[in-house]
């Protein structure tokens, strides 16, 4: 077998033992009843709140955590590290430590339920065109359901995995369920989608865009490995939004009105950045989404997808940048198309106004 040995450059120095595998990567040794999946780049500032969200669910199952951490620049791999020996059963920790990866599969030392299964990755696999699928299908393949989060995410309920897995072992014909939320920074957030109380959220999805927040969600393996999962071979910037509409066409989703995570929003993610046109390119990206599954399932989408919400929220995105020259445009376009709302409106004249928006806060 290959012989991984410790780096000591960023391994702390207690760790003498060298562990021989056969494998590469790590592979899980039983079942789960739920995977969640971290994937994070530079997020050293928040990981920590995260892994801490992992841990402190309180389940009577075993799950497992898969962090990968794609060759960060910050201090972020380090934080982890630090985590693992402060927070994991270390003494009985596999080790692999190769050309590709330093990787642990440990449990946390006060939550026998929960094996972290750290990835930290020594090259950057997304600036390379590499999938990282390889590194945790065989833990996706063990495991019942699967639950998403962002290294800058996190979770604030204790229960959230042992509730979704509650519904969905009793509710075998939803494949999906999500939460409510909050901002982390406490600011409020808006609620532009519809929530379809009934499980039916096709065609919606297709119509009003989504009100799903991928760190909230958990669904069925079983369902998402039968999904033809296009989005793969699409150069979208969004991965969530096409998933949930194919899971939506074949199952019903559910949502729960309980708030369970936090979400951060950071300047420069897509969208949430400042530049407009980057801006705007995103929710084109979405209405392509909306177009191109309108066409696989045979939908007539009204006015080809560009919805009040699509108008709404470029109009947002031009009072946040204080843009009045793209608020004129568009103000223009949702005239012509038949898209107005009060909504949109108010945040048109505090665009162009801002002495109003001085008085009405920046929201």
């Amino acid at each position: 077998g290959l012989v991984f040995m410790s780096c000591s450059s960023i391994l702390p120095a207690d760790l003498n033992k060298i562990t021989e595998m056969n494998n590469r990567y790590p592979t899980p040794r039983q079942d789960y009843k739920v995977m969640v999946r971290c994937h994070t780049y530079n997020h050293g500032k928040y990981i920590t709140d995260t892994l801490n969200g992992f841990s402190t669910q309180k389940t009577n199952f075993p799950y497992c955590v898969l962090v990968l951490d794609d060759a960060s620049r910050d201090n972020e791999q380090q934080v982890i590290l630090d985590y693992i020996y402060q927070e994991c059963d270390i003494e009985n920790a596999e080790v692999f430590d190769n050309d590709v990866m330093l990787a642990y599969v440990v449990k946390h030392k006060d939550n026998s339920n929960c094996t972290f299964v750290f990835i930290l990755l020594k090259e950057n696999h997304f600036q390379q065109g590499k999938r990282m699928i390889e590194y945790y299908q065989e833990w996706r393949n063990k495991s019942t359901y699967e639950a998403l989060c962002e290294g800058d995410d996190y979770w604030t309920s204790e229960t959230k995995l042992q509730m979704q897995c509650d519904f969905l072992d009793t509710n075998l014909d939803y494949a999906v369920v999500h939460t409510d939320f909050h901002l982390s920074s406490n600011e409020p957030r808006n609620h532009y989608s519809e929530i379809y109380e009934d499980g039916q959220y096709f065609p919606g999805l297709l119509h009003n865009g989504s009100p799903i927040a991928t760190v909230t969600t958990m669904y069925r393996v079983s369902v998402f490995l039968d999904l033809d999962r296009d989005y793969e071979t699409k150069k979208w910037p969004m991965h969530d939004y096409p998933m949930w509409i194919e899971f939506s066409h074949c199952s019903k989703i559910k949502y729960i009105n309980i708030d369970t995570s936090a979400y951060r929003v950071l300047a420069n993610s897509a969208q949430h950045d400042n530049d407009i046109n980057k801006l705007i390119m995103f929710k084109e990206k979405g209405v392509e989404v909306a177009q191109f599954y309108a066409t696989k399932f045979n939908i007539e989408l009204d006015n080809k997808g560009y919805n009040k919400k699509y108008y709404l929220d470029v109009m947002r995105f031009a009072y946040r940048c204080s843009n009045k020259s793209t608020a004129n445009e568009y103000i223009i376009k949702a005239i012509k198309n038949k898209r107005l709302s009060l909504k949109l409106l108010v945040y048109y004249f505090c665009t162009i106004i801002p002495l109003l928006k001085r008085i009405l806060g920046n929201h």
